[in-house]
């Protein structure tokens, strides 16, 4: 292991039992002592009600409640930025600092072993121009491979990592996505052969219609032809299907969950730099499966409402900005 550890961007709001969990499970891995924690507490918005302000108040209380790493920094708002705005600025401002980062939300709890997998795929990978991701959290899928991680042609939000030679391609506004997304074949790839609307979600985020973050990330890397490495065991868990945070509900819950590896061995990195194909294969069914077929359709009806309302709003006032 290389002494030269990435910084950790922990992204905090007005959850204070997540927050406590995710900082209690963090301070618990095995480098959490050598390594530097910057955690960005948003602020509150300017509407906020009384308990609203309270979590926000109790948030900050328990960031400052112990070291949870060796070195802890604690950037506040004192404004909402919103999520999406809190991290892509804190992935900037920590990409042109330290080059790397690793980044979780207040809503993640990881394995012991999560910043050992971080770490190592970050050096072994760093001149690797077509890796653009370490993700820490693995589908709730049982693969056959005996490797214990892989390449896939897919990003995920849930405990990740990147560089600057990768985040630099981020665009906040990619508008030519729309004009590359009526071809067929593109539209379908990166649908991951329509296991998952994700063209939907990039259309109604262009359309001001989401505010999600991570699809910009995901058209970024998959227009780079870029590749993520993956766990065969998730090392993340998603806590925030509670309806207590804004992009997840209790009824995604059994989609997503998993039981996190513990495992304290270090986890053996591919050497060759390209897609598993079964491990793929095995996402996309699970993606299709009946478990998740209802979901995409939710997801699918749901947008194309959003995008009908935006239509008629710009309509009936064609001189007001979108989203206004």
């Amino acid at each position: 292991m290389s002494t030269d550890l990435a910084p950790i961007a922990l992204f905090v709001y007005k959850r204070p039992d997540h927050t406590l969990q995710a900082l209690s499970h963090l301070a618990e891995c095995d480098l959490a002592r050598q390594s530097t924690l910057f955690i960005f507490s948003d602020g509150p918005k300017p509407s906020a009600a009384p308990q609203e302000l309270a979590d926000v108040k109790k948030v900050r209380a328990i960031i400052r409640q112990k070291e949870w790493a060796g070195k802890v920094v604690i950037r506040e708002q004192a404004q909402n930025k919103g999520l999406a705005k809190s991290i892509v600025d804190g992935v900037t401002e920590l990409c042109d600092t330290h080059g790397k980062v690793i980044v979780l939300e207040d809503d993640l709890v990881v394995s012991r072993s999560f910043l050992n997998y971080m770490n190592d795929a970050l050096n072994k990978y760093e001149k690797n121009d077509n890796v653009f991701q370490i993700s820490g959290y693995m589908f709730p899928v049982t693969h056959k491979t005996g490797q214990d991680a892989f390449f896939l042609p897919l990003t995920t939000t849930w405990g990740w990592a990147t560089w600057k030679r990768a985040w630099k391609f981020f665009d906040w506004n990619p508008q030519y996505a729309l004009e590359k997304l009526k071809d067929g074949k593109v539209r379908s790839k990166f649908n991951l052969d329509n296991s998952f609307p994700y063209a939907e979600m990039l259309e109604a985020r262009l359309n001001n219609t989401n505010q999600s973050w991570g699809i910009l990330f995901w058209w970024t890397v998959f227009n780079q032809n870029g590749l993520a490495v993956h766990p065969k065991k998730s090392m993340v868990n998603n806590i925030g299907f509670d309806n207590s945070g804004t992009h997840c509900s209790a009824n995604q819950f059994q989609t997503y969950d998993v039981k996190i590896a513990n495992q304290h061995n270090d986890i053996a990195l591919p050497s060759e730099v390209r897609i598993d194909s079964v491990a793929f294969d095995s996402i996309r069914k699970y993606l299709r499966a009946p478990n998740t077929s209802s979901l995409y359709k939710r997801t699918a009806n749901r947008l194309t409402m959003m995008l009908r309302r935006f239509e008629l709003r710009t309509r009936r006032a064609p001189n007001c900005g979108a989203g206004k």
